[in-house]
């Protein structure tokens, strides 16, 4: 990895430095504003040279943390929302705890490691970051290597693994230290996603004397190598000296040389986003099975049109309960993600209190209901960091909020506010989820959305068909690992951006849902459509089209005629 520095007035690269940030004896509370200063860190190592920083999942006291049997580890403690997802995934690498080892021959530590690796690694693919450090501490590792098979097997996603290995080879009884990397990769099949590094310490093996031994390396730890002469002056031995001068002297070269080649080329950046997610066949995302990432969140939070539209329904829907003299308005989002809806409902509070600042004191209580963990943890950074503690966060899911309301930890709400929707209106179960809260709600519950409609148009389109033919042979779409006949690809729901295609006739409606559904009526719908479509055609599927009415006259719509400006990530569905 290498990156760009200017030298003569031309362009050159020079190897990635990281820095990596730990803390072996901290206080917990210098550890939990370390934790949350990631974005000030990364910015302080950037100004001395350092291309990235490498930081540990659960945050700096859970890293160090000494386990028992009476003593389980810190909870993880690193928000995700003190810096955009893009720094995340440029800045910063992660590291796994260090007392983590699925391996150890002590059973109980092996079985609670396993636990904590699956939570460390859950909380490293939600917060979208690219690489994950782990320091093998065994020459044979095959509960290690089981974990990471189970992880890859399990999510459809680009992080990938520094698996680093120590040059002082008594550390694995002086066997061959590639001879330990190869069965270990052997182990996680040869995984495209792992990759070798190498923690120098004070004594060389005698297989790392010579560069050219070590050139496929991927990564270099330099950790407690440095000697104190007779002036306690910090040194490297000669020959780790020597090492590091050939490492980065082979990488400048090679960075060199790449700039060459890339300056001679032209490269387009504009429509970078619709590039590339233009004709690529994704599964659609089932939210209320699967706990989403930080970077989907993130993807769904850039849509500013969506949340205006949001922010002016649950502003006009406040102001009608204010000239119904409501006092005390109770508003709950479910389903909150990150917060976006919160911050949207927040905004329209402030909107209201200035149109009746003259007329009327009111109040508003915000419960924000979310079951994925991970997204709690945002909700609560943002809670402290930016709502003043204004917002009641609740981790449930929606249709288990019963309980909470026989407790008293929530209330009947005048207001629910939810952005469930799949790009068909209804394919993430939106109607099913939202019915399941009819037993908290009030006779008259505002519902925002309260309807929506699907739409279908036929379609042609050569590449959709082609790209849907080679899904079995790519990686191109979402958990295309679930479906395993061909045939099954042709009969498929998929979320795609539209881009080379024509459609064959107008567009029609199919059915609709109505919220709040108090009468508990059945959520089956079917539709019979009858299309025209042109002689010289070929008819390969159906482009999915939905209309929202959020509130009264304020709605969000993917239809071909009426499509809401500018509104980006509320992609088509296609169905075969």
């Amino acid at each position: 990895m290498t990156e760009k520095m200017s030298y003569n007035g031309e362009n050159i690269k020079q190897p990635n430095v990281g820095w990596f940030f730990s803390r072996k004896y901290i206080t917990e509370n210098d550890a939990y504003l370390f934790d949350k200063q990631i974005a000030t860190i990364c910015a302080n190592y950037g100004k001395i040279g350092f291309s990235f920083i490498t930081y540990p999942i659960g945050g700096i006291y859970r890293y160090n943390c000494q386990i028992n049997k009476n003593r389980n580890a810190r909870p993880i403690h690193l928000p995700d929302l003190q810096m955009g997802i893009q720094f995340w995934q440029k800045y910063v690498n992660c590291a796994l705890s260090s007392w983590i080892d699925p391996d150890s021959p002590d059973e109980w530590i092996a079985d609670f490691s396993a636990q904590e690796f699956k939570k460390e690694m859950d909380y490293a693919r939600y917060l979208g970051i690219n690489n994950v450090l782990i320091e093998l501490k065994h020459s044979e590792s095959p509960k290690l290597a089981k974990l990471i098979n189970n992880f890859l097997d399990s999510f459809n996603c680009e992080l990938s693994f520094w698996i680093l290995l120590p040059t002082n080879l008594t550390i694995f009884n002086n066997e061959d230290c590639w001879l330990v990397w190869r069965k270990f990769r052997t182990l996680c099949n040869n995984c495209k996603n792992l990759f070798v590094g190498l923690a120098f310490t004070e004594d060389l093996g005698d297989e790392f004397a010579s560069y050219k031994q070590i050139q496929s390396v991927h990564s270099k730890l330099l950790k407690n190598l440095f000697l104190n002469n007779q002036c306690q002056h910090l040194l490297l031995s000669s020959l780790n000296y020597d090492e590091l001068n050939e490492l980065v002297f082979e990488e400048m070269l090679n960075g060199s040389l790449d700039c060459i080649k890339e300056n001679n080329c032209k490269r387009v950046i504009e429509d970078e986003f619709l590039d590339e997610y233009m004709d690529v066949l994704q599964i659609p995302l089932q939210p209320l099975s699967n706990s989403l990432d930080s970077s989907v969140y993130n993807t769904f939070e850039q849509d500013k049109p969506k949340y205006l539209q949001y922010q002016k329904a649950i502003k006009t829907a406040l102001e009608d309960l204010l000239l119904q003299n409501f006092e005390n308005i109770i508003l709950i989002v479910l389903g909150a993600g990150r917060g976006p809806l919160v911050n949207a409902s927040l905004s329209a509070i402030a909107e209201a209190r200035k149109t009746f600042k003259y007329q009327k004191e009111f109040s508003v209580k915000i419960y924000a209901v979310e079951k994925n963990p991970n997204a709690i943890i945002s909700l609560q950074y943002c809670n402290e960091e930016r709502w003043k503690n204004s917002v009641s966060i609740i981790q449930s899911d929606m249709r288990s909020l019963t309980s909470f309301l026989e407790s008293k930890e929530i209330e009947n709400p005048d207001i629910i506010i939810s952005e469930l929707l799949g790009s068909f209106g209804d394919n993430e179960l939106c109607p099913e989820c939202l019915d399941g809260v009819n037993n908290i709600l009030k006779e008259n519950t505002i519902c925002i959305p309260s309807s929506y409609r699907n739409f279908l148009t036929p379609i042609q389109s050569l590449r959709l068909y082609q790209n849907i033919r080679d899904l079995k042979n790519n990686n191109n779409c979402n958990r295309v690992h679930e479906i395993k006949e061909c045939s099954e690809l042709s009969d498929n729901l998929y979320v795609v951006c539209l881009g080379q295609f024509c459609y064959l006739d107008k567009t029609k409606h199919c059915f609709e849902f109505l919220h709040p559904n108090l009468t508990n009526s059945s959520n089956f719908r079917e539709a019979s459509l009858t299309f025209k479509i042109p002689k010289n055609s070929e008819l390969m599927g159906f482009a999915a089209h939905f209309e929202v009415v959020l509130y009264k006259n304020i709605i969000l719509s993917t239809h071909p005629e009426r499509h809401t400006e500018n509104l980006f990530f509320l992609v088509k569905s296609l169905i075969f």
